[in-house]
């Protein structure tokens, strides 16, 4: 199999990472290159519509498929770099629609890199500054930048008091002049949380959809599901008060909520204010749920169309038992020293279950509901929460696929989760699937993903932006990220 990036390249690429600390971006290519057209010979492609597996050549011309033939048939061209698919599978870019890349600065000069090598080539950024965002999106959207094409949030909408760092609209009116100033910004859809007020939430919510944005979120503590969905959310992030309206009498546990929050004096923030929620309402749900409820809801999100990210890597976090495994591990030399400390201490903190202690039922819960969902048809994103718990970029993804499928999630399914659903949820044509026409943004795998999601970490190659990285290339920028720890 031929390289497909001159070392002298790579060298530019990785120092470009670097160079970039500051600005949080990805490395950045050669500048200069014209664009040339990429064979894809004898690879079998897996249609992430019907789990069908056909045997064909892919030519990528200017960052679009092309052509699709019959293995074999479309000849080489002069010019164009060909890679050998022969026994290996074919599927779309993966997105991460739950990650936060700007969030944590000591991970800016290598998001991108560790993203793309895990066959990332999109993200939904959920929660930001507002300017750094929208600076990172500008460069990774660039055509000449290896970073994942990328769409964005803005800040966190949330009230009072505020659980994330962001603005905390305590009015309608403040709420409905905070979703111009977003939109006018150009963000690509909105993110409210939990602590606003339901008439706060509902006002934010109207304006986005007048402003043709999406709105997902935290249903806030203040209102029940069936209150967030009339009031216009589109889609809800980690289960967040599912188990609540599952329950036996959801009313008696929302009115419960209302009270932990009307009872806050100010002296503790809006952090501990919805962990303290969550302590003490949260067991009194899972121990009581009802199942006819429970799939009256399912039913309902069905019938809306409600989205769902479940983010069970972090979710499930215990239950999944990741963390166990020396290479789960390993991951982390891939980090700063520096940041590697940190996220050990925070593994710490995640595992202590005196901090936690409804993590594992909560865990447990979750992989049955999605589960559920999925055999229901509610549509579901793969994302990962990402730096929020200590997972570097882009291996968590595939760690996501693996949990929905520990939870019942076909492999068609988790991978539709990652591909196409993210192009629907967008209402993306360019997107999701290997056809002629869109994007050419693929994943080559040496094995098969439909017969086991775990082969979507055995990655081959990677095709962005109308460049191609094989296992060699994309190794070396691993690898690159791990030298500045030998010399600390």
């Amino acid at each position: 199999m031929s390289r497909i990036l001159e070392p002298v390249t790579i060298r530019v690429a990785v120092a470009s990472v670097f160079a970039l600390l500051a600005s949080g971006a990805g490395c950045v290519l050669a500048q200069g290159e014209t664009p040339r057209e990429i064979v894809v010979t004898g690879a079998t492609i897996v249609d992430v519509r019907t789990g069908e597996l056909r045997t064909q050549d892919i030519l990528i011309r200017d960052e679009r498929i092309a052509e699709l033939r019959p293995g074999g048939s479309l000849a080489a061209r002069r010019g164009a770099r060909v890679v050998d698919g022969k026994g290996r599978y074919v599927v779309p870019g993966l997105w991460d629609m739950h990650i936060h890349a700007t969030t944590e600065p000591e991970l800016a000069d290598r998001v991108s890199v560790l993203l793309v090598a895990n066959g990332v080539t999109g993200i939904r950024d959920t929660g930001g500054p507002l300017d750094r965002v929208l600076a990172f999106r500008a460069h990774a959207n660039r055509p000449d930048t290896l970073a994942p094409r990328t769409r964005v949030a803005g800040p966190t909408i949330d009230g009072v008091p505020h659980v994330r760092p962001g603005p905390s609209p305590d009015t309608v009116a403040e709420a409905v002049r905070l979703i111009d100033t977003f939109a006018d910004r150009g963000v690509d859809f909105i993110k409210l949380y939990e602590m606003l007020r339901p008439e706060v939430f509902a006002a934010a919510a109207a304006r986005a959809h007048e402003r043709g944005l999406r709105v997902i979120a935290h249903v806030p503590a203040r209102m029940s599901i069936a209150a967030a969905l009339d009031a216009g959310l589109d889609e809800i992030e980690h289960l967040r008060g599912v188990e609540f309206d599952c329950a036996r009498d959801p009313a008696s546990l929302l009115a419960q909520r209302i009270a932990i929050i009307d009872a806050y004096t100010g002296a503790e923030g809006g952090f501990a204010l919805r962990r303290k929620v969550h302590a003490q309402v949260r067991p009194v749900a899972l121990a009581d749920q009802d199942a006819a409820r429970c799939t009256a809801l399912i039913q309902s999100f069905v019938e809306r169309g409600t989205w769902h990210t479940p983010t069970l890597n972090i979710v499930a976090f215990r239950s999944l038992g990741f963390h166990a495994d020396p290479l789960w591990m390993a991951r982390l030399r891939y980090l700063s020293p520096a940041l590697q400390e940190k996220w050990r201490k925070r593994l710490e903190e995640y595992l202590d279950e005196s901090a936690y202690p409804d993590w594992k039922a909560h865990g447990e819960w979750a992989m049955r509901m999605v589960g559920e969902m999925h055999r229901a048809g509610v549509k579901l994103l793969a994302g990962t929460d990402t730096p929020a718990m200590p997972v570097p970029p882009g291996f968590g993804l595939h760690d996501e696929l693996e949990a929905l499928t520990r939870a019942g999630v076909s492999p068609l399914g988790a991978l539709q989760a990652a591909t196409l659903n993210a192009a629907e949820f967008f209402g993306d044509g360019d997107l999701g699937a290997i056809e002629a026409g869109k994007l050419g943004d693929v994943v080559l795998l040496d094995a098969n993903p439909l017969a086991d999601i775990r082969n979507t970490r055995r990655i081959a190659a990677v095709i962005l932006k109308g460049q191609a990285y094989e296992r060699a290339a994309l190794d070396e920028l691993l690898a690159a990220l791990e030298a500045p720890r030998q010399a600390d």
